[in-house]
């Protein structure tokens, strides 16, 4: 299954948001404005106004990619996380651990698929197992964990992750479900949901050596699951905002 097509309702806008839904955090390189091509970018801002805004962990930062110069999501501007232990953002504040469920979306594109080594297999780190979480690892297999605290083997997606993608995990007490570009990769009905109050990274799994290579376009948290529409409409969203 692709990436659904454009686009089957309106929809509507909150707070400035196309995300009613327990919005908690949203990350969009798109809406990016101020530095140049191959500036450093060391905070990510975020536009669901709630102030959760990514900031740079490590000493290496980012860059921000215009999305013509160099590189870019099929066109659009992105902020590259550099092969480099160091380079990854965190939250300064709790998020999500108080939610008794949560969904995420991220939209990327990897430098390679399977990782080019383990220290650029990495991805995020959202609950206290993450050290295992690769996105792929070098076996080009996805393994995930976001909010649980038992990682999964979810397979080799037969889509590649060196091209721009739409990653969805849902987690809740009745169900744990990993989806790519709209396409079940795994799912199961047990669950127990696990989030960190502190330490959350993205670009980098909990584990030291663990870190993403690759491009990320937009980020997009909930403190719920979605029901089925509203997950429809965030890849209808999405697929619009990102195609070439």
């Amino acid at each position: 299954m692709s990436i659904p097509a454009l686009i089957a309702r309106p929809l509507v806008v909150v707070n400035d948001t196309p995300f009613p839904y327990g919005l908690v955090a949203w990350h969009d390189a798109q809406a990016i404005s101020g530095p140049a091509d191959g500036d450093d970018y060391d905070t990510w801002t975020d536009l669901s106004g709630r102030g959760a805004h990514l900031t740079k962990a490590g000493t290496t930062s980012a860059l921000y990619r215009d999305g013509t110069t160099v590189e870019g999501i099929n066109g659009h501007a992105c902020v590259r996380i550099v092969e480099d232990t160091t380079c990854f953002f965190t939250y300064a504040a709790d998020i999500l651990s108080a939610a008794a469920a949560g969904e995420v979306f991220i939209v990327a594109q990897n430098d390679a698929d399977p990782s080019a080594s383990t220290g650029r297999a990495g991805f995020w780190s959202f609950a206290g197992s993450d050290y295992s979480a690769h996105h792929p690892y070098t076996d080009g297999k996805v393994y995930e964990c976001w909010g649980r605290y038992a990682r999964v083997d979810c397979g080799n997606p037969t889509d590649s992750l060196a091209s721009m993608h739409t990653y969805n995990v849902i987690s809740s007490a009745s169900e744990w479900t990993v989806n790519l570009n709209g396409a079940e990769l795994y799912t199961t009905g047990t669950n127990t949901v696990a989030f960190d109050a502190s330490g959350v990274r993205v670009g980098r799994s909990s584990g030291s050596t663990y870190n993403y290579a690759g491009l990320l376009g937009e980020l997009v948290i909930f403190n719920r699951a979605l029901s089925a529409g509203e997950r429809t409409d965030v890849y209808d969203y999405l697929a619009a905002r990102w195609a070439a």
